[in-house]
C-alpha cells in the first residue's frame, strides 16, 4: 500500500468506524488494498493500545498525522501481500523486460527483484543487494521459451515464495 492510499483510505473512514477504534478495535490492513476495523492485530496498521489520544477526533488527527510511520512500520514486520508483489513486479517487467530477471548458470540476471518497505524494486548487478535480490533461473537443459517460464514463474507465486523465503528471519523473528 502506498501512503497516498493509506492515508487516502483512512479519511474515508466513518464516525462509527474511528469510534469503534477509540473503543478497542484496530486498524488492519487486507491484501495491501484496503483496510477493515476489527479486534484482531495479526494484520493491525493501527493498534488502539498504541494511540495516545483517546478522544475520537484526536485519535483520526493522531493517524493521520503519523501515516507515514504507521505504514513503515507495518511494513517492517509484515510481507507485501502477493497480489501486491505480483503487481508491482508485473510493472517493473513491463518497464524493463523479463528478460533482465532471467539468470543462467553461466550468468546472472542483468536485475533483481528486491522489497524496500512497502515497494518492490529491480536491482543492477552494480548494486550490492543485487545477488540478494529474487530473480528467474532459466535451465539450459529445458528447450520451453525462458520467457514464459520466467512469467508463470511470477504467475504461480514461486518468485513470491522466494521473496518470502529470503526474508523469513525479517518477518518471522
Amino acid at each position: 500500500m502506498t501512503l497516498e492510499l493509506f492515508i487516502q483510505l483512512i479519511k474515508q473512514l466513518s464516525t462509527p468506524q474511528w469510534q469503534s477504534i477509540v473503543d478497542g478495535n484496530n486498524i488492519n490492513m487486507v491484501n495491501d488494498q484496503h483496510l477493515v476495523i476489527n479486534a484482531e492485530d495479526s494484520n493491525s496498521i493501527v493498534m488502539n493500545n498504541n494511540i495516545p489520544a483517546t478522544e475520537l477526533h484526536d485519535v483520526e488527527a493522531y493517524v493521520i498525522e503519523n501515516a507515514s510511520e504507521l505504514l513503515h512500520q507495518y511494513y517492517l514486520s509484515h510481507p507485501l501481500s502477493q497480489a501486491s508483489f505480483n503487481k508491482q513486479v508485473e510493472t517493473l517487467i513491463r518497464k524493463f523486460g523479463i528478460d533482465k530477471f532471467i539468470a543462467s548458470d553461466e550468468q546472472p540476471s542483468e536485475l533483481t527483484l528486491f522489497v524496500e518497505g512497502n515497494e518492490v524494486i529491480a536491482e543492477n548487478v552494480d548494486s550490492p543487494r543485487h545477488p540478494y535480490g529474487v530473480y528467474f533461473t532459466a535451465n539450459e537443459n529445458n528447450n520451453d521459451d525462458f520467457k514464459k517460464l520466467a512469467m508463470s514463474w511470477l504467475d504461480s507465486g514461486e518468485a513470491y515464495e522466494t521473496y518470502l523465503g529470503m526474508n523469513v528471519c525479517r518477518y518471522n523473528c
